[in-house]
């Protein structure tokens, strides 16, 4: 009987390992306890490295040039605190304390400013209690709340508190909105933009545009603009903004007397609604529409007005009456006697019959004078990202630029008057948010890279007397345990592609066959630069402190690389084939170096990272030998009439009409049977990217016979915001990249040096074309890197 029951046993074990490798869809409930699935001691050390802040400066420094309001500070209740420039001494602040029966929500609220010496805050209006005064002592962190009588929605504060830019609204407008409060579309979203880059439905008359900058709106409906003085009660009207506005930025001098504002104004007529804009915007972004017939050329405007002589100049600057170029930001002079734009480019896309304005391919720089008198024009291959830039005036003549170049957000000083260029930053990495003292000639910000956790520091504005002022990420810093090397690879059309791989400290360089996962970020049109992060999405500090490096080597379509870079992924047919060609062919030489082997190298990213994942083993099968795509683009048309639709035109070169082999051939769910790679999927139950369509990309791999799980989380969107769900994540993608980059043979070997366009499977089936749902995905204009923003 024993005998029987052994060889019964055996017979089992045998069946057991030959069956097919196993399928999993895991949901996990958003209030679960994590589990816990590493040892004792790597559990500490990974809660240890996912206790990242990033504190930044969130306002301009106080009157006395000691002080400036720092977010993302761990040691305060609330999250900020008064940080002293001077001598590093911080005061948290206190949490708001409101009756318990309150029912106090601002729904509008002003940027923060200093009202005084000693006090900075903003304007809020609530239906029920009006205009408010919310006011922060910097000695005591106490926040104070007081009425002002503000009959109107406000917008934005003039820098020295004097006036605001309002949304006027007659009373009877004002009533129903409290009679009916759950209805009421707001003005503008006071909410920060989540550290995910969750999208959300747009609820409010203006929606955000671009979650890089919180000044740019798009008006739902006509809109009165004006002008409300704080001290005299006097109210100027500007003009109505009609509908379908795009509000790109504004600006106010230094001493208030003088705004600015940059618009598109897109007439659609009676009847057609928001989607007729969303036509204008992709038709831009396929070239279809001449420069003469393009709204986003004709109607780009900016509008001047001196608020204390009344002479208000609006369209003072028109495109059309430029050289092809669009206004999309702009700054005042301190002493408010001249102003600096910035234009932006379009690009011309191969294969297509005209520029797209939307999505543009080189910045520059024009001074003009107050009466629109042009002073200088400022061209600088330093200065020529597109959309992820920011500047502004250190003096009536000294402006400082933040830009993206190459692998770093780095710091520019220029002289108007003298003409000096040159580079303030002095360390390779990412500063933001920065601010300058008065008086003194410094700058505040934050800094990180790879190697170091994000703080907070001073410099002088020549680049001098480096001083670090806040300490958040001390401990942090001690325990990641990295090292950082440049690397290089030329590809098969001759470019070089430069990076990083990013190993456990004490490792060697060049490695010696260890396991590399190649990650990408998201966007496409995202910059890459040094970054600390230990979330699962951007994990290139969380892998190597668990031994594993990540390959990190910026691929066409990225900002900060130049006009032929950024548009060399939208560029004739190229969308899911070019980046993700060149990625493996990297991953080739690697393997070719002896750096590591065929079954050691592993792909992961978030949103468009997710996306060149998955389209990277369904175009590779056998290329990577683990994958780990997370809130992942897997269908293309979907994306394309209830997403982004402007944005995917824009890749793809038509529509889902148009294209239909095009879009299938780029969409990883249609191609998921030639998938090989044992994979693990992550995705939000609420991300805008279905995370059917998740479900559907497992469960065609599934039936192909190989490894792939799917982890599904609860009342999550665009990426995992919480902190238990990241430290599960975490775990689940260690152990994967662990268990299948280990060396053994997992997937058929592939060539190791070819050109990756020739790099094919036989298909095992036809086309999988799957049929369009009701899918809703609110529309936004990108998704991308985590954003670091001071609430």
């Amino acid at each position: 009987m024993r005998r029987r029951i052994s060889l019964l046993l055996a017979l089992l074990a045998i069946l057991f390992t030959t069956m097919p490798a196993s399928a999993e869809i895991v949901n996990v409930p958003y209030f679960e306890e994590p589990e816990l699935l590493l040892a004792e001691d790597e559990l500490l050390k990974l809660a240890q490295l996912q206790d990242n802040t990033y504190p930044s400066v969130g306002t301009k420094i106080s009157p006395d040039d000691t002080t400036v309001v720092i977010g993302n500070y761990r040691y305060s209740d609330t999250g900020s605190a008064f940080l002293n420039v001077v001598d590093g001494s911080i005061v948290p602040i206190q949490p708001l304390q409101l009756p318990e029966d309150s029912d106090f929500f601002p729904l509008a609220a002003t940027e923060m400013v200093w009202l005084d010496n000693d006090n900075i805050g903003q304007v809020l209006y609530d239906l029920f209690m009006g205009g408010m005064v919310l006011s922060i002592n910097r000695y005591s962190g106490q926040i104070s709340l007081y009425p002002v009588n503000l009959p109107f929605l406000p917008l934005s504060i003039a820098p020295n508190g004097s006036r605001l830019l309002v949304v006027t609204f007659e009373a009877s407008e004002l009533e129903a909105m409290r009679q009916s409060p759950d209805s009421v579309k707001l003005p503008f979203n006071i909410e920060a933009p989540k550290t995910t880059m969750e999208r959300t439905m747009p609820k409010d008359r203006i929606a955000y545009y671009s979650h890089t900058d919180s000044r740019r709106h798009m008006s739902e409906e006509t809109l009165d603009l004006a002008i409300f003085d704080l001290t005299t009660g006097a109210l100027t009207p500007l003009y109505s903004v009609p509908d379908h506005t795009l509000l790109y930025d504004y600006a106010w001098s230094k001493d208030g007397s003088k705004f600015a504002l940059i618009r598109d104004t897109v007439i659609l007529g009676e009847g057609f609604g928001e989607k007729r804009l969303v036509d204008v915007m992709t038709q831009d972004a396929l070239g279809g529409l001449s420069p003469k017939d393009n709204p986003l050329f004709t109607e780009n405007v900016l509008d001047i007005f001196d608020l204390t002589t009344g002479n208000f100049q609006p369209e003072a600057w028109r495109a059309v009456d430029g050289d092809g170029r669009v206004v999309r930001d702009i700054e005042w002079s301190t002493d408010g006697q001249r102003y600096i734009v910035r234009l932006e480019r379009p690009a011309q896309i191969a294969g297509r019959p005209h520029p797209t304005y939307i999505f543009p391919d080189m910045a520059s720089y024009q001074f003009r004078s107050v009466d629109g008198t042009l002073q200088r024009e400022l061209y600088a291959p330093e200065l020529q990202t597109p959309e992820a830039s920011g500047f502004f005036y250190l003096s009536p003549d000294e402006v400082l630029f933040i830009t993206a170049n190459g692998t770093n957000q780095a710091l520019y000083y220029f002289n108007q008057g003298s003409g000096e260029f040159r580079k303030v930053s002095n360390m390779d990495g990412t500063y933001f948010g920065v601010t300058t003292t008065n008086m003194s000639r410094q700058l505040i910000f934050s800094y990180m890279s790879f190697s170091q956790p994000a703080d907070i520091y001073r410099l002088n504005w020549d680049g001098q007397a480096l001083s670090r002022l806040t300490w958040a990420n001390a401990e942090l810093e001690k325990i990641n345990n990295v090292r950082v090397d440049s690397v290089s690879f030329t590809v098969s059309s001759g470019a070089q592609r430069n990076g990083f791989l990013i190993q456990p400290a004490g490792a060697e360089f060049p490695p010696k066959d260890v396991p590399i996962v190649m990650w990408q970020e998201g966007g496409p049109r995202a910059t890459m630069t040094q970054f600390f992060a230990t979330n699962t999405e951007n994990p290139y500090n969380l892998l190597p402190n668990f031994g594993i490096a990540v390959l990190y080597v910026p691929l066409p379509g990225r900002l900060g690389f130049g006009p032929e870079f950024l548009n060399a992924l939208a560029d004739n047919d190229n969308f899911g084939k070019i980046d993700i060609d060149e990625g493996a062919e990297i991953i080739g030489q690697a393997i070719s170096r002896g750096w590591t082997s065929q079954n050691k190298v592993g792909v992961t990213g978030c949103s468009y990272g997710g996306y060149f994942s998955a389209q990277s083993i369904t175009r590779h099968p056998t290329r990577y030998a683990a994958a780990n795509p997370q809130c992942t683009l897997l269908n293309n048309a979907n994306e394309f009439h209830f997403g982004l639709g402007p944005l995917i035109a824009y890749l793809e070169g038509g529509t889902p009409m148009d294209k239909p082999a095009e879009y299938a051939a780029d969409s990883p769910l249609n191609r998921a049977d030639r998938v090989r790679t044992p994979t693990l999927l992550f995705h939000g139950e609420y991300d805008f990217l279905p995370v059917k369509y998740a479900v559907d990309f497992h469960d065609q791999i599934e039936i192909q016979k190989h490894r792939v799980k799917l982890v599904t989380y609860e009342l999550e969107g665009h990426g995992l915001s919480d902190p238990a769900n990241q430290y599960r994540a975490a775990q689940e993608q260690i152990l994967w990249f662990r268990q299948y980059l280990s060396g053994s043979p997992s997937v058929a070997a592939e060539p190791v040096v070819t050109d990756a366009a020739t790099m094919t499977v036989p298909e095992t089936t036809d086309v999988i074309v799957f049929t369009e749902t009701a899918t809703f995905a609110a529309p936004s204009l990108q998704f991308g890197k985590n954003l670091i923003t001071a609430e």
